[in-house]
């Protein structure tokens, strides 16, 4: 594992005082592969800093949304543009796992013959 850590800046609706703060940062921090979060009621934000080999943004949205707080923006983008280009990145990995898996199974095929 790389020691690079990606952070992570997020705008969230719901928080309304130091309590939910607290809340949202612990949840977090008992996340592995999250480094460190501080959440800031009075701008509505969260800053993250982990590891994306262990955890990725949709793992943390999830988390946030299921303490009944409402992501709004990730890293400036609203959060659908965040899933469109998340799943746009997907089906070019897709593609690209397909294409080796071809490549392999025809040299297989030579290498047999």
């Amino acid at each position: 594992m790389t020691t690079e850590l990606t952070t992570a800046h997020l705008i969230v609706e719901g928080m309304v005082c130091n309590g939910c703060e607290m809340i949202i940062e612990n949840q977090l921090k008992n996340i592995n592969g999250i480094i460190e979060v501080k959440a800031t009621y009075a701008n509505a934000q969260i800053n993250i800093r982990y590891h994306d080999e262990l955890i990725t943004i949709p793992d943390i949205v999830v988390t946030i949304e299921e303490l009944e707080y409402k992501v709004l923006k990730i890293n400036g983008k609203d959060e659908q543009t965040h899933k469109k280009e998340n799943k746009t990145i997907k089906n070019k990995f897709n593609m690209t796992q397909f294409m080796g898996i071809i490549i392999v199974i025809i040299a297989l095929y030579f290498f047999i013959n």
